[in-house]
């Protein structure tokens, strides 16, 4: 009898063993189940905390940016150039060219690496305009008209090829860049006056441009044929250009060497040499 209530006693005590054992499990899946609800609680929380630091971020730097637009909308109407579309890594401008209805967009993007992107394409302008404004605008023969469209082309490759790391060297490239505007401003209308003055025609030739004129002395008793080779960098460098005489007797050597001697490149190079050529006929 003693034997038997023993082994009641142990079966008893398995039971409550494995009953344990199972609270136990239990109890450790339970556990585990909450420190994955934690570490999944811990982790939205650094991720909130995160998102927070980028918000703070985020005002500053479109606060900042408002400032920037503000002052760049201030200065706009001071320049030869407009804002076309301002973004937190887009800029887009564009100048308005002497060639009618064409307009140059120069366009800024910012990259993975930190640097800028420049991409630059001439548009056709389709703003209307009033009268008023088409009156101002300047008309040009199909040489001249030529001409400045493949200067405007060039100035696209070159900003294309423009290296830009910072805000600072996107200021640069466009006072660069208004400053080439202007100087072509300068070179269209010498072309006017030689079409005007002198009766000079612009025409390509092997990738440049050639201005042809035939100028005379003040009895008509001389003719000289004059062509101008206009590359890229005119009126810096020194031009290239053509005598030959059409009607009298002209010394081109002695012409040629006074002309070399006395006709310097800078604005109005063209023009300077014709008042040289002038002088000499006479």
């Amino acid at each position: 009898r003693s034997l038997r209530r023993r082994k009641v006693t142990a079966s008893k005590t398995e039971t409550e063993i494995f009953e344990l054992e199972m609270l136990i499990a239990k109890e450790e899946e339970d556990l585990q189940e909450q420190q994955m609800k934690l570490d999944t609680l811990i982790c939205k929380t650094d991720s909130l905390q995160k998102k927070e630091q980028l918000f703070t971020v985020l005002e500053k730097a479109t606060e900042k940016t408002e400032i920037s637009r503000e002052k760049l909308v201030s200065i706009e109407n001071l320049q030869t150039w407009n804002l076309n579309v301002i973004e937190n890594s887009n800029i887009s401008i564009y100048f308005r060219t002497l060639v009618q209805d064409i307009k140059l967009i120069i366009n800024f993007r910012k990259i993975k690496s930190g640097d800028f992107s420049c991409s630059a394409n001439l548009e056709t302008n389709k703003e209307p305009q009033s009268y008023k404004k088409l009156l101002k605008r300047r008309h040009f023969s199909g040489g001249t008209m030529d001409y400045l469209r493949s200067r405007l082309l060039l100035f696209c490759e070159e900003m294309k090829c423009t290296k830009l790391h910072s805000f600072a060297d996107i200021k640069e490239s466009l006072l660069l860049l208004e400053w080439k505007m202007g100087r072509l401003e300068g070179i269209a209308k010498e072309l006017i006056l030689m079409e005007n003055k002198y009766g000079g025609q612009i025409r390509p030739s092997n990738n440049q441009f050639v201005v042809e004129s035939q100028l005379n002395n003040s009895t008509q008793t001389t003719r000289l044929n004059v062509q101008f080779h206009l590359c890229s960098s005119y009126p810096f460098t020194p031009m290239d250009f053509d005598l030959r005489a059409i009607q009298g007797n002209i010394d081109v050597v002695s012409l040629n060497r006074q002309l070399v001697k006395t006709a310097k490149p800078g604005f109005g190079y063209i023009s300077r040499t014709c008042g040289i050529i002038m002088a000499f006929l006479q």
